[in-house]
């Protein structure tokens, strides 16, 4: 009888240190190894993630209404991103500013072969349309007007100057973020998941796109804009480019609002992003104790989960 029962409080001893944290997060235990049975319980005790999901969003709108409160508005909160400026703009890289300057003489010329194209191309429709002969010469000057915007001519070499400059940026981002984090105090280094900050620093990698979309997107658009006003105005009637004026902003409106809408939702997806990057570490990291402890069904429970919220918030954004 007492070897029964002391067998029996073995047992439930055993059994009570499977259902333990054994890898736990630093700042929730629940979400670690082991800490329920149950991988659904705690998505659904109170709405924990939820509700520190809209605090994490609070604060940061909080931080930021500080930060434009601090510094007068929107232009100078800007100005803190010139920090960025070294890593994208090269000061001592002689190829990589040839590879600028060579970007910038092939945006003028986009910008000159996008009025001679659909010009070309009149010229074209109005020599079939006046029964004259077959137009080869127009035809042969568009086809070599398009080679000489597309692929083959300064879409191509767009393509190739662009590469040395993100590597440049994405070379001097990645090595000043690494530096950063390793010169942190040890606080930090401690209270800190490493899945987070490794996947924080890939995320932040996304700069290195911030002047090709500024440069090959942005700057072209405007550009293109006032040339067509500019072209239409005279071409045809003034009351032309004042419709595209009307619809190019509608169009910008409608982009803003989209986006000031969307942002919430980014958030969401780059955490949820990075709550995935976490447990795969945690799980590879500590693939012994998952192994001993069979905690492998857990382990995949909570890793899909994870990928389930990033799909979820990815298609939400």
């Amino acid at each position: 009888m007492h070897d029964a029962s002391q067998t029996a409080v073995i047992g439930y001893s055993s059994q009570d240190d499977d259902t333990q944290p054994l890898l736990q997060d630093q700042e929730d235990a629940s979400c670690g190894y082991g800490g329920t049975t149950d991988p659904k319980k705690h998505d659904h005790d109170g709405g924990t993630d939820s509700d520190s999901e809209d605090e994490d969003n609070a604060k940061v709108k909080q931080r930021r209404a500080e930060l434009l409160k601090a510094r007068g508005g929107w232009l100078a909160y800007l100005q803190g991103f010139k920090i960025f400026l070294p890593y994208i703009v090269p000061k001592h890289d002689r190829k990589v500013q040839l590879c600028y300057l060579a970007c910038i003489v092939c945006l003028g010329a986009g910008r000159v072969l996008n009025i001679l194209l659909p010009r070309q191309l009149g010229i074209v429709a109005d020599n079939l349309l006046q029964d004259r002969e077959p137009p080869y010469r127009a035809l042969a000057l568009w086809l070599a007007l398009s080679l000489a915007r597309y692929n083959p001519g300064v879409d191509l070499i767009q393509k190739l100057v662009k590469i040395p400059i993100e590597n440049f940026s994405y070379r001097g981002l990645t090595n000043a973020a690494f530096s950063h984090i390793m010169g942190l105090s040890m606080d930090f280094q401690q209270d800190s998941d490493s899945a987070e900050v490794i996947a924080a620093i890939e995320q932040g990698q996304a700069i290195t796109n911030l002047l090709s979309t500024f440069m090959l997107e942005i700057v072209p658009t405007c550009l293109d804009l006032v040339v067509a006003l500019v072209y239409l105005s005279r071409k045809f009637d003034p009351s032309v480019a004042i419709a595209l004026s009307m619809a190019m902003v509608v169009i910008i409106s409608a982009e803003a609002i989209g986006l000031s809408w969307n942002l919430d939702r980014r958030r969401k997806m780059s955490k949820a992003s990075r709550q995935q990057a976490t447990a795969i570490l945690q799980a590879v990291q500590g693939w012994q104790t998952v192994w001993f402890f069979n905690m492998f069904s857990y382990e995949r429970h909570r890793f899909g989960q994870a990928v389930q919220d990033q799909l979820a918030a990815k298609q939400s954004w």
